[in-house]
């Protein structure tokens, strides 16, 4: 198996923007699996967490109201948990549609934030996860999985 040499972090985070997504998609797993370990890398509770969160946090940034939040939240969870594969195809296309109305370019956004994460520092992000560890929105280093155990194999991807 030949041997891969990883570029510096830095040099990374230059090369992000001209990648096309799939070389996104693999550098940021590098990176989240550099960053926090390969059990944050491979844990469907947080990685959902951390996905819940940005899609709130775009959702604010669109004007959508707590109330409102709150009753999409309700729906959701109201219903059986749907195909992972899909659901994840329907954030990209819903994303896609966000952006367009907003007037900005996804890809182009997505490239900036790779960029931006990869650049910060260690130990501001180890800070920012170890202050949500304590909030109950993150899963402790090293410390399985936040899936419940309920849905646990019902929305894997075949």
């Amino acid at each position: 198996m030949p041997v891969r040499v990883r570029p510096p972090l830095g040099v990374m985070a230059l090369i992000a923007g001209c990648m096309q997504r799939s070389g996104r998609q693999s550098a940021v797993g590098a990176w989240v699996a550099r960053t926090f370990g390969r059990w944050a890398a491979d844990s469907m509770g947080e990685r959902g967490m951390r996905l819940l969160e940005e899609a709130l946090e775009a959702a604010q940034s669109a004007g959508v109201s707590r109330s409102v939040a709150a009753r999409l939240l309700e729906r959701v969870y109201s219903r059986p948990a749907g195909d992972l594969r899909e659901e994840a195809g329907a954030v990209g296309v819903t994303l896609l549609a966000l952006a367009h109305a907003a007037g900005f370019d996804a890809d182009a956004a997505e490239a900036a934030e790779v960029s931006r994460v990869m650049a910060m520092p260690g130990e501001q992000i180890a800070q920012r996860h170890a202050a949500k560890v304590a909030q109950g929105i993150a899963v402790p280093d090293g410390h399985g999985d936040a899936i419940d155990p309920a849905v646990r194999g019902t929305t894997m991807p075949a």
